[in-house]
C-alpha cells in the first residue's frame, strides 16, 4: 500500500511540475533579447513583453492604461501649440540588479529610438509625435508632444531600457546594443514578470519568474518559460504532440488544426490580431483612376469562396478598414458582394468590350492586362494569386502572377510603387488610425489614395483627443474608405494556439491579439 501510495505522490508532484513549466516550440531563431532591435520578430518581441516593460500599454479596445506611472495626467497647452503632460513615476519598480526604474531610464531609451543610426523604423514611428522628454525629478517625468497628434500616450508604449546597466558596461552608444555579441542581448536586464534563466540562445532559452514583479496581482504561476526553436513547421507540430515535455504550442498551422483537435490530451484556440490583409490597386497609374473599374474588379472577387478554400472558414472577412472586433468598425456598412454579372456589365457600360472574341476586354485597342504582385512567403498567398487569376479571366481581365521575395517587394511596391495590383498587409498599433495607409502623404499609403475629402476626415480623425468622438469619425471613415475603393478588403487571417488541457486558463479572453502573452498571468 506504501508503494502505491509513493507512486501516485510522484506522479502527482510529477503533474504539478509540469504546470510550473511552460514549454513552448517555435519555427525560427530569436533575433534579439532587447527591446527595439528585437520587436519587429515575432518570437523574439514575445520574449521581450515577459521581460521588459512599456510605459503605458492599451487594451484590445484601445483604452489606456497607465503601468509606470501612478496616473495619467491632464495636458498642458503651451503657447507655441504644442501639449506638455508631467508624469510621476511609481517608486516601486525595480530592475533585476535592484536599481529603481526611474525618469532617466524611460528618457534614455527614448534618445536610443531617435537615433537615426539605430536599426528600429518601426519602434521610431510610435514617438513622432514627440517634441520633447526629459527628467525633471528621479521619478517625475515631462514630455511635449505634437497638438496634432493622433494619440498622444500611445507614443509611450516602448518597452524600456536600463540606462545605468547599460552604460556600466561600456554600452552607453545606442549602436552598440544591436550587435548580436553585445553585453546586453546575452545578458538582458529587465523588471517585467519574468527574467533571463540559464540559458539563453537563439535557438533555445529559459526564463525565471520574477517574484520581485512590482505589479503583485499579475505575477504568473508558471516558474520557467522553456523554448526551442524547430526547422520544419510540420515535424514541430508531430513533436510537440508526441512529446509530454510541451505544453504550449503558440503559431499552429492551419493545416494542422484538425490533428490537434483530433487529440484528446490538447486543445486548440483561435484568435485573430488586429491586422487584415487587402488587394491595393495602384491609384498612381490612370487606368485606376477610373473608380468603375476598380468597382468591378472589387465585385469578381469571391471572398467566401477563398475563405473557404484557403483557409476552412476560418479567416475574418472585413468590409473595410477597421477590424469587426474594433471599436472603430463599422457594422452596419454593407460592402460590395460577389456578383460576376454585374462586374460584367460595369465593365460593358464604361467601354471594355472583348472585341477580337478571345475571351479578353479591350478598350482604345488594348487589352485589359494587369499584374498582381505578392510575396513568396506562404501557400495561401500563393493560393490567393491563383483565384484571383481565374476570377479576373471570368470578366475577361487577363491577370500575371509575379512572386518576389520580402525585400524585392519592400523595394518595389512600398517604395517605388512600381506595380498594379499588390497583396498589402497592415498590421495597427496602440491606436486604429488609418492615416498612414489612406491619407495623401502617408507613409504607408501603398495605393495612392489622393482624396482631398478623405484627407479632411483623416485629418479630423487623428486630431481628435475625446476617444468616444474619435471613434465615431472612425466609424464614418470606414464607410468613406470603403466606398473609394482604393484596395479590396479581404480579411483577417485565422491565428491558432495550442495547449494541454491541464493549462486551463488559456482562452480568447486571455490572448490578447496584439501580445499573446499579455495575461500570461491569468493562465
Amino acid at each position: 500500500m506504501k508503494k502505491i501510495m509513493l507512486a501516485v505522490l510522484l506522479m502527482t508532484s510529477s503533474f504539478l511540475l509540469g504546470q510550473d513549466k511552460l514549454q513552448y516550440l517555435i519555427t525560427s531563431s530569436i533575433k534579439a533579447y532587447g527591446p527595439i532591435f528585437g520587436e519587429d520578430d515575432l518570437n523574439s518581441s514575445r520574449l521581450v513583453s515577459l521581460m521588459f516593460i512599456k510605459p503605458i500599454v492599451t487594451d484590445e479596445n484601445y483604452r489606456i492604461e497607465p503601468i509606470i506611472f501612478e496616473e495619467i495626467p491632464i495636458g498642458t497647452m503651451q503657447i507655441d501649440g504644442k501639449v506638455k503632460y508631467t508624469f510621476e513615476i511609481k517608486d516601486n519598480i525595480l530592475w533585476e540588479n535592484g536599481d529603481n526604474l526611474t525618469a532617466e531610464d524611460v528618457v534614455y531609451t527614448y534618445k536610443v529610438i531617435k537615433n537615426p543610426n539605430v536599426e528600429c523604423s518601426n519602434v521610431r514611428e510610435k514617438v513622432d509625435q514627440i517634441i520633447n522628454m526629459r527628467a525633471v525629478g528621479q521619478f517625475t517625468l515631462e514630455v511635449i508632444f505634437n497638438q496634432r497628434s493622433q494619440d498622444n500616450m500611445g507614443a509611450l508604449t516602448f518597452h524600456l531600457l536600463p540606462k545605468n546597466i547599460i552604460s556600466s558596461k561600456n554600452e552607453s552608444h545606442p549602436t552598440f546594443l544591436q550587435a548580436s555579441d553585445s553585453f546586453f542581448q546575452n545578458n538582458p536586464v529587465g523588471c517585467g514578470m519574468y527574467k533571463k534563466g540559464p540559458i539563453i540562445g537563439q535557438r533555445q532559452g529559459m526564463l525565471e519568474r520574477n517574484d520581485s514583479y512590482f505589479l503583485e496581482d499579475q505575477i504568473p504561476r508558471f516558474e520557467q518559460i522553456v523554448f526551442a526553436a524547430r526547422d520544419e513547421e510540420a515535424n514541430m507540430v508531430d513533436e510537440f504532440l508526441g512529446n509530454e515535455d510541451y505544453n504550449f504550442l503558440p503559431d499552429v498551422p492551419i493545416t494542422r488544426k484538425e490533428d490537434i483537435v483530433n487529440s484528446p490530451d490538447y486543445r486548440i484556440i483561435d484568435y485573430h490580431d488586429f491586422s487584415w490583409k487587402s488587394i491595393a490597386f495602384n491609384l498612381r497609374k490612370p487606368i485606376f483612376q477610373d473608380i468603375n473599374l476598380r468597382k468591378a474588379i472589387t465585385h469578381a472577387v469571391d471572398k467566401y469562396d477563398l475563405n473557404v478554400n484557403i483557409f476552412r472558414g476560418d479567416a475574418r472577412l472585413i468590409s473595410g478598414p477597421f477590424p469587426p472586433k474594433s471599436p472603430a468598425y463599422n457594422g452596419a456598412f454593407i460592402p460590395p458582394e460577389f456578383d460576376r454579372i454585374l462586374a460584367k456589365e460595369i465593365l460593358l457600360d464604361n467601354g471594355y468590350v472583348d472585341q477580337d472574341g478571345d475571351g479578353f476586354v479591350e478598350k482604345d485597342g488594348e487589352k485589359l492586362t494587369f499584374t498582381f504582385t505578392i510575396k513568396d512567403v506562404s501557400d495561401e498567398d500563393e493560393h490567393l494569386a491563383t483565384s484571383l487569376k481565374n476570377f479576373l479571366q471570368d470578366i475577361g481581365i487577363d491577370l500575371l502572377i509575379e512572386s518576389i521575395d520580402g525585400v524585392q517587394f519592400e523595394q518595389k511596391v512600398n517604395n517605388e510603387h512600381d506595380f498594379d495590383l499588390a497583396l498589402y498587409s497592415f498590421a495597427f498599433g496602440t491606436d486604429p488610425s488609418i492615416y498612414t495607409i489612406f491619407h495623401s502623404t502617408g507613409r504607408n499609403n501603398i495605393s495612392g489614395c489622393n482624396f482631398p475629402d478623405l484627407d479632411l476626415l483623416l485629418e479630423e480623425a487623428s486630431s481628435m483627443g475625446d476617444r468616444d468622438t474619435k471613434m465615431t469619425l472612425y466609424k464614418n471613415l470606414h464607410v468613406e474608405v470603403a466606398n473609394k475603393y482604393p484596395v479590396i478588403f479581404l480579411w483577417q487571417e485565422p491565428k491558432f494556439v495550442a495547449c494541454h488541457n491541464n493549462i486551463d486558463g488559456i482562452s480568447q479572453e486571455t490572448l490578447d491579439p496584439l501580445n499573446i502573452f499579455k495575461y500570461i498571468y491569468k493562465w
